[in-house]
């Protein structure tokens, strides 16, 4: 079946009507109902997993680093990388990989609650979380 639902103009949704034809018995708003009741029953059981961006998309994340121009000193950068899968094992998880994996031909697996702390979906968010850090670190010292 077809999705029940249209982005109105105003940036709201709405129930496709067009679709009557398609519903048995023609009951749209008993299927959009029943379709709504399906999804939050099985948000209640914890078998609905709300992925925070599609495969392929660029994250960025909050890594410890060693380089070798500060004598392996280490220190915190924002890294980019690809969004390659999502899995679910005790929690679930987004893989990603990034310019280093890429060259070891590996990824690296970071539970979606830790969107906001660990990775992040735009550069200045994950920029603005890193100087954060700083500054707490800097009041600790």
């Amino acid at each position: 079946m077809s999705r029940l639902t249209k982005k109105s103009p105003n940036g709201g949704y709405c129930i496709d009507r067009s679709l009557i034809h398609e519903i048995e018995g023609g009951d749209l708003a008993g299927t959009a109902v029943n379709e709504l009741a399906a999804y939050e029953s099985a948000k209640e059981d914890g078998l609905l997993v709300w992925l925070p961006c599609p495969v392929g998309s660029t994250i960025y994340r909050i890594k410890t680093v060693f380089p070798r121009e500060t004598n392996f000193q280490p220190r915190e950068e924002v890294i980019e990388a690809q969004v390659i899968g999502f899995g679910v094992k005790k929690v679930a998880y987004i893989q990603v990989v990034d310019e280093m994996r890429v060259r070891q031909a590996s990824s690296v697996v970071l539970k979606i609650n830790s969107l906001g702390s660990t990775f992040f979906l735009t550069r200045p968010e994950a920029e603005s979380a890193l100087r954060e850090r700083e500054a707490k670190k800097s009041c600790n010292a």
